[in-house]
């Protein structure tokens, strides 16, 4: 199941998603963004970040609608950052529009978050090294793929979504059921379908799907009267989606030991340093709570954008009661349900380069010297060797360097406009010369830095220009004739829309000109020479069939005679 899905067609090759993935889990085919999913640890960040929606993460909006249209018995697990996430509204409207959308129940994942939170008391009684928070799905994968050496300081309790699911199936057992998670998070859509968590949540969703589901059936939820949840209050635990929410909780719950440390760390670099030290042995004792989102939860990828996240928070803090939830009713869902989870480290296995591989990965591009490493991150990537690296795992393509492909640009212009026999300008807005090739220079006895800036009419008519930049198109194969300069032009304007500007190609066709004219003249000598010679012809041969039929005439006469003669001698008489 691939969580998160790219849309080839939309993928423009900005690069936006590699700089927004701290793990690089993103590999360039074909000028196209692919998601690694072996390497993916659902962050969402390159959905925020790509511009041209070219990223789109799994929705089960369909499922639950069919669900509630065939009357199908549901029960919402709402994640505590809902007392935050929704503009104008107050938690008991959310409750509200769920039920009137057609929820049969409305409970509060923080319901189970307080048994994490007395779970985690334990776990600090009972002496472990290091705790991280085992809450943050995301967290979980990137500790189970990236540094596999901490999976043991994992908290080897399950997150409260799914405690949450096994403990509402419990209260249910008889019952076709369908429990439906709904919070800001993408990973916990993986996270529900993982195997090892067994079918307890039927689907998730998010923030904003449940807000389209609210929109087309015409729920108008900041006008609904206000609803109490369908389970006892979790009190502080209602705090667990602001960061440092879950130590708060355990504070309050008189779970954290004397002789352990804590501190709170959220964003995928600042869990990733945090990570780096503990497997240099920096911490000791510590209980870390570990969120991928700045912010915590409040900044799931799945939230309302308008709403602020200094404003969730506050609406969380005041939707929270500082007081420990009920022991007896977090005992009871323990003796209800297994709050265990298991992690597996899930290594990945990509190449490394050899130093000398990697230098001559940066050769291809000009960047095998530190001089040359520009280091500019404009690829996604920090450094060149980050990128050299890439390249080498396959993960990104060597010639996509954007200094590189600019300096190989700017040299390939500068080539054209340095060696080609045609005269070369680009025209701005306000006709004034923006660029001059070489060869104008020698044919108007102007220098580059001079022309530039010029007003075009000083040089040349600039109608033409000025009809393509006020109808925005290109005007192709005009001849052009310079009198003062002796020359005749075969002229190209064409529009260049994102400059508005206009790129001027003029070819020199003076001497196929001349030769064109040489040639019309030499045709009309030649025609007016045969004509002279039919005309000569014709003379004679008039001449000669005058002289033809005078002759003819005689003839016949003679002939004539001859033949009355030689009658007359055969009859003995005459004729």
């Amino acid at each position: 199941m691939n969580t998160i899905n790219s849309k080839a067609a939309n993928c423009r090759g900005c690069f936006k998603c590699v700089r927004g993935c701290d793990v690089k889990a993103i590999q360039f085919k074909n000028q196209k963004a692919d998601i690694i999913d072996d390497l993916c640890i659902l962050c969402g960040n390159c959905i925020k970040a790509c511009p041209q929606h070219a990223k789109a993460y799994l929705s089960d909006v369909a499922k639950v609608r069919l669900w509630l249209s065939s009357g199908k018995k549901l029960i919402a697990s709402l994640d505590p950052s809902f007392a935050g996430a929704f503009p104008n509204s107050t938690p008991g409207q959310i409750i509200a529009a769920l039920k009137e959308l057609g929820f049969s129940e409305v409970r509060e994942t923080a319901e189970a978050a307080s048994l994490v939170t007395y779970e985690y008391g334990k776990l600090m009684q009972d002496g472990t090294k290091n705790i991280i928070s085992s809450c943050c799905p995301t967290v979980n994968k990137l500790i189970e793929n990236y540094y596999p050496e901490l999976v043991p300081y994992l908290a080897p309790i399950a997150s409260p979504m799914i405690l949450h699911g096994r403990y509402i199936q419990s209260l249910h057992k008889d019952e076709d059921v369908k429990v439906v998670f709904i919070g800001p998070c993408i990973s916990a859509k993986e996270e529900a379908y993982a195997d090892k968590n067994g079918a307890v949540i039927d689907a998730v969703l998010l923030f904003k799907e449940i807000e389209r589901l609210l929109s087309q059936k015409e729920i108008k939820r900041t006008e609904l009267t206000e609803i109490l949840p369908d389970n006892p209050s979790p009190r502080i635990n209602t705090i667990y989606p602001i960061s440092g929410g879950i130590i708060d909780a355990v504070e309050v719950s008189g779970y954290f030991p004397p002789k352990y440390k804590k501190f709170r760390v959220n964003g995928i670099k600042s869990c990733m340093q945090v990570c780096k030290e503990l497997t240099e042995g920096t911490f000791n004792h510590c209980f870390i709570e570990m969120n991928a989102c700045t912010g915590s939860c409040i900044n799931g990828i799945g939230t309302l954008a308008q709403e602020s996240s200094f404003n969730g928070r506050i609406k969380i803090e005041y939707y929270s009661e500082r007081k420990p939830a009920d022991k007896d009713y977090v005992l009871q869902m323990k003796e209800a349900i297994s709050t265990d989870q298991t992690f597996t480290a899930n290594p990945n296995d990509l190449p490394r380069p050899t130093g000398a591989q990697i230098r001559e990965i940066l050769k291809k591009t000009g960047r095998d010297t530190a001089e040359n490493q520009l280091n500019c991150g404009a690829c996604g990537y920090s450094t060149c060797v980050e990128k050299a690296i890439a390249v080498f795992q396959g993960k990104a393509d060597v010639k996509v360097c954007i200094p590189y492909l600019q300096e190989q640009a700017e040299s390939l212009s500068n080539l054209v406009m340095e060696t080609t026999p045609n005269l070369v300008m680009i025209i701005d807005e306000d006709l004034c010369i923006q660029e001059f090739s070489k060869s104008c220079e020698k044919f108007f006895g102007l220098s580059k830095e001079k022309a530039q800036g010029m007003d075009l009419i000083e040089i040349l008519d600039n109608s033409d220009y000025e009809w393509v930049l006020e109808n925005k198109q290109s005007l192709r194969n005009k001849k052009i004739e310079l009198i003062e300069h002796d020359a005749v032009f075969m002229q190209d304007l064409t529009y260049i829309p994102n400059r508005h500007a206009v790129l001027a190609i003029l070819m020199d066709i003076t001497k196929q000109e001349q030769q064109l004219k040489e040639a019309y003249k030499q045709k009309i000598e030649t025609t007016e020479a045969a004509e002279k010679v039919i005309k000569k012809q014709m003379m004679v041969a008039q001449m000669i069939a005058g002289l033809l039929g005078e002759t003819t005439a005689e003839t016949k006469v003679t002939l004539n005679k001859l033949c009355r003669t030689m009658l007359s001698e055969e009859e003995g008489g005459n004729l």
